[in-house]
């Protein structure tokens, strides 16, 4: 082989050229793959959300205005928890009140998903998390008008009044034009949200306690 050759197969070997590995969209164009690569698995993300029996959660902010949210409505549905999740701020002293209501669905066969929002319900629920999900995973799901993104940031830590020694799957999502669930969630395995930053609000709300509803 003669030195020339062996030159040009070496940049070609150095430069990438001729992979064929490069993924594409139908039309051959370079689609640039994930941005991220993926991450570890998030084992049984559906228990991040699903939870059984009837709850309640109390949460509070820096700025001392607290929040209860009351599960009203759990029940199983073709095997995934089914929770409708009534979120109250009724704050006179701050003369602050509101109220929305999720409907949140988890499960082995579905991961986890949001099925309703103060009273819209989604017919194509809003993939939260998939069955078998792994950190930087980007979930999209179009609505009319817009598409909602689920980013499966992590694993962080999440301190509360509730407990100092959680660690949490931080979940991110985005899109819509105000609701209250997009924003950033840290949800504890077996408990539901720990601490939450609704997009539309610029403080966190932390979790002061749990109880389970009779």
């Amino acid at each position: 082989m003669s030195r020339l050759l062996i030159m040009m197969t070496l940049a070609a070997l150095l430069c990438g050229c001729g992979n064929d590995d490069a993924p594409t969209d139908d039309d051959g164009a370079d689609t640039g793959g994930s941005v991220f690569p993926p991450g570890p698995p998030v084992n049984e993300s559906w228990n991040y959300a699903g939870i059984s029996g009837n709850r309640s959660w109390t949460y509070s902010r820096i700025d001392s205005a607290q929040m209860i949210v009351d599960d009203s409505g759990s029940e199983e549905v073709g095997g995934s928890l089914v929770n409708t999740l009534l979120y109250v701020v009724d704050d006179a002293e701050q003369q602050l009140y509101f109220e929305h209501t999720i409907q949140w669905a988890a499960g082995p066969g579905i991961g986890i998903e949001i099925r309703s929002y103060d009273g819209t319900v989604y017919t194509n629920p809003i993939t939260v998390a998939d069955p078998e999900t792994f950190i930087n995973d980007v979930f999209s799901t179009e609505q009319p008008n817009t598409v909602f993104e689920s980013t499966i940031i992590g694993f962080e830590p999440c301190p509360n009044s509730w407990s100092d020694k959680w660690t949490c799957l931080h979940v991110q999502i985005t899109g819509g034009s105000g609701e209250y669930f997009v924003g950033d969630w840290w949800l504890a395995d077996g408990w539901g949200a720990a601490i939450f930053q609704p997009e539309v609000e610029s403080d966190t709300w932390v979790l002061r306690q749990t109880n389970v509803l009779e």
